[in-house]
């Protein structure tokens, strides 16, 4: 930055010193001078497309990676029956509510008043279960994508996997909240959530809604 001020100083006074005789000089000091200001901008946009560029190596990358993934998880979820999974659960006396994430006292489907103590059983109810280990890791994100929520990766594979994840969940507790509703094995507080769905994924599952003319 020092260097360009000097060069500027120094073109000023050359030009101050000239002679209207000598507009040749003036001229070619006026054009470099001109020219001084676009070097910097030039390395700027070069740095910009750069960064550019690698994001959009990053985001092919991992889309690459995830999208076989969610793909899969999708089509396994989809050829599931959260209803009567709930129901083959519940036959085993067993009422177990699918939270939003491991361990959390979030269920989707559900609202009532949060407790930690509740979720801790819940969750250790869901390890001691094989179907119910298995159903939770298909309805998790992949182990690479949860362990670095930074990565660059949206697509809609991914955002197919999640609606129809959450679908499940929401369909699941809802349903064993129906079957226990009569027991006490249901907390205090415990209600059916009112949803509204918003599809995001573009799928034979959920076509996108027409835009209004």
């Amino acid at each position: 930055m020092h260097k360009i001020v000097l060069i500027i100083n120094s073109l000023l006074l050359l030009a101050a010193c000239t002679s209207n005789k000598d507009l040749s000089g003036l001229s070619t000091a006026s054009a470099v001078l001109l020219a001084v200001p676009l070097a910097p901008l030039a390395g700027m946009h070069s740095v910009v497309t750069n960064e550019s560029g690698k994001l959009d190596k990053q985001r092919e990358y991992w889309k690459g990676q995830l999208d076989p993934v969610y793909l899969k998880k999708d089509a396994q979820i989809v050829s599931r029956n959260p209803q009567r999974d709930a129901e083959q659960v519940f036959a085993q006396g067993q009422v177990i509510f699918i939270p939003s994430r491991y361990g959390v006292s979030v269920y989707p489907g559900l609202k009532f008043a949060l407790d930690n103590e509740f979720a801790e059983q819940n969750q250790a109810k869901i390890n001691n279960n094989p179907f119910l280990v298995e159903t939770q890791n298909l309805l998790a994100k992949a182990p690479a994508h949860q362990a670095d929520l930074s990565i660059p990766y949206r697509t809609n594979a991914y955002w197919c996997f999640q609606e129809h994840a959450n679908r499940y969940k929401r369909i699941f507790n809802t349903r064993m909240f129906e079957l226990s509703a009569s027991s006490s094995f249901n907390p205090p507080g415990f209600a059916i959530k009112s949803f509204k769905a918003k599809h995001q994924c573009i799928s034979a599952h959920f076509p996108p809604k027409a835009k209004a003319v």
